[in-house]
C-alpha cells in the first residue's frame, strides 16, 4: 500500500516508529508552511500579485513563485500531481506524515483525518495557484481565489494542531519540541500562545513544565539538556 505522495508506508513507518516522533515532523514541517502561507496571505492582501510571464511583471510575482515552490516543489515539477519525490515540497511532506499519523492511531481519528484533509486542501490549493501564475494574465483573480483556499486550509490545519498539542502532555520530547520553538509558534498563534497552551497542559504552571522535563531527561540520561530547558521556562516565565 502506498500514500497519496508515493511513498512506501513500510518505508515510512521504519524512520517513525513512534507518533511522538511522527508528531514533532508535523510540527517542523507545519511551522516552515505557515510561515510560508502567510506570506502568501501578505500578497494576497495587497492585490498586486501579476503574471510571471508578462514583460514587466511585478516583484510580487516572483516572491509568490518563490513560496509556491517550497511549498509544492519546483516549477519543473508543480503539475505532478501524485510526486514519487519525498523532497516536492513542504506540503508533500507534511501530508505524508499526516497520513502515516492517521494510520498509526488505535482508531479513526476525525481531527487527524481533518488534518490530512485540510493539508491536501491546502497543496492542491497551492498547485492551482502556481498553474495560474504561469497561465494567462487574466486569471488574476482565480491565483487569488486559489491562495485564499490555501491560507483558510491552512488556518484550520493550525486550529487543530492546537488541540492535538494538548494530548502530548505526558510526552516530554514533544514538549520540549514546542517549548524549543516557542518563538516560532508565539509569532504564529500570538505572543502567548505556548504560555496559554502550557497552562491548559499543566494545572501548576510552568512548575510543573520544568519537572516534568528535568525528570524524564535525567532519568534517560540527557543531562546535557538540564540548562536549555532551565532558560527556556525562565525566558516563558518573564512573559507571564
Amino acid at each position: 500500500m502506498t500514500l497519496t505522495s508515493g511513498i512506501s508506508v513500510r518505508h515510512v513507518n521504519a524512520y517513525h516508529k513512534t507518533n511522538s516522533l511522527l508528531f514533532q515532523f508535523i510540527l517542523s514541517e507545519f511551522l516552515d508552511v505557515y510561515t510560508e502561507i502567510q506570506k502568501l496571505q501578505t500578497l494576497m492582501d495587497s492585490k498586486l500579485i501579476a503574471s510571471p510571464i508578462t514583460r514587466n511583471h511585478k516583484i510580487d510575482s516572483v516572491l509568490a513563485l518563490a513560496s509556491l515552490e517550497k511549498l509544492v516543489g519546483s516549477s519543473r515539477d508543480y503539475m505532478r500531481f501524485f510526486s514519487t519525490n519525498f523532497s516536492d515540497g513542504l506540503l508533500a511532506k507534511l501530508r505524508t506524515y499526516c497520513a502515516v499519523f492517521i494510520q498509526n492511531a488505535d482508531k479513526d481519528e476525525k481531527e487527524l483525518m481533518a488534518l490530512q484533509h485540510y493539508a491536501d486542501k491546502a497543496w492542491q490549493a497551492c498547485l492551482q495557484a502556481m498553474d495560474a501564475l504561469y497561465g494567462d494574465p487574466s486569471e488574476h483573480v482565480f491565483i487569488l481565489s486559489s491562495i485564499d483556499k490555501a491560507v483558510a486550509a491552512m488556518n484550520r490545519f493550525a486550529k487543530l494542531i492546537a488541540r492535538i498539542i494538548l494530548q502530548f502532555r505526558d510526552d516530554e520530547n514533544v514538549i520540549f519540541f514546542i517549548l524549543r520553538h516557542k518563538t516560532q509558534f508565539n509569532k504564529l498563534y500570538g505572543d502567548r500562545f505556548i504560555l496559554k497552551t502550557f497552562t491548559k497542559m499543566y494545572p501548576k504552571g510552568l512548575r510543573e513544565v520544568h519537572l516534568l522535563l528535568s525528570k524524564r531527561y535525567t532519568e534517560r540520561g540527557f543531562d546535557n539538556v538540564l540548562d536549555a530547558i532551565r532558560l527556556l521556562i525562565a525566558e516563558l516565565e518573564a512573559t507571564a
